[in-house]
């Protein structure tokens, strides 16, 4: 399942991130949820930055670095974004 928000949702979705221990501000969408041998898996791509805590363009210098991340799901999807996808 692929998660998308807008407006309104994406509060929720940075709630239910946080308490997936993820920071919301690193988060690139969607987030895609998949099974694992141990539960859900959320799947995701986050933002690159560097020691001073700027994003890491890449050569376009447009485009910031993003790293393939994956965590396990402890705090379920809420409802009411489950019908973003």
């Amino acid at each position: 399942m692929k998660v998308h928000v807008t407006g309104e949702s994406r509060t929720a979705l940075c709630d239910w991130a946080s308490a997936n221990g993820l920071d919301p501000a690193v988060v690139a969408e969607p987030i895609e949820i998949v099974p694992g041998p141990n539960g859900l898996i959320i799947r995701y791509e986050a933002y690159e930055f560097d020691a001073d805590g700027e994003p890491l363009v890449m050569p376009d210098g447009v485009t910031v670095h993003r790293t393939q991340r994956e965590c396990l799901m402890v705090v379920p999807l809420p409802a009411a974004l489950r019908g973003s996808q």
